[in-house]
């Protein structure tokens, strides 16, 4: 078997923050991990797109709310500017904020976010590292994709997943976006 046939079985989690990209890192759940109470489809693999941003939004709201951090509310212009900035991700076959030459302050602009843009996280994975779940605790264990999530000032967010694409060299990716807006 050759040593791409094995990491493609596995899944691969690609991984970027704000001003530095983290290439692809393999991450699996710990043994014993236990879904959020009312988040259902964190960990489902064939559920739609919107079934997997909802619960993507209950894992991150119930983290910031466990540390005394305020609800983040969810907007449509933040929500559009991340599913644009995985279009061009998927388009130009670059994992990157700037895909295509185009910011993520300029994405979420474009898709009319008038607020301030404050950050952006990116991820990308097969199987079940692509659910909502891994996503969300892969960027937990990221220092800087963590302190976007958890950023006092962050107010507003846009969560966006792409499923079921060919990425990177690999079929059945989950491409994610996540726009953060400030107060």
């Amino acid at each position: 078997m050759a040593p791409n046939e094995s990491a493609a079985r596995r899944g691969l989690l690609g991984l970027a923050t704000l001003g530095a990209i983290v290439a692809a890192a393999l991450l699996v759940a710990p043994a014993g991990a236990q879904a959020a109470p009312g988040c259902a489809s964190a960990d489902a693999l064939s559920v739609g797109v919107k079934k997997k941003e909802a619960a993507f939004r209950c894992l991150l709201n119930k983290e910031r709310t466990k540390r005394d951090l305020p609800a983040l509310t969810w907007r449509v212009t933040l929500a559009r500017g991340a599913r644009r900035s995985n279009a061009l991700m998927l388009r130009c076959r670059s994992f990157s904020h700037t895909p295509c030459g185009e910011s993520p302050a300029a994405s979420v602009r474009k898709s009319g976010y008038r607020g301030r843009f404050s950050g952006e996280n990116i991820a990308w994975g097969t199987g079940r590292l692509g659910t909502a779940r891994s996503t969300f605790r892969s960027w937990m264990r990221s220092r800087g994709h963590r302190k976007a999530m958890l950023n006092p000032r962050a107010r507003a967010a846009g969560v966006a997943v792409r499923h079921r694409q060919r990425f990177q060299g690999y079929s059945g990716a989950s491409v994610w976006t996540l726009s953060l807006g400030a107060r």
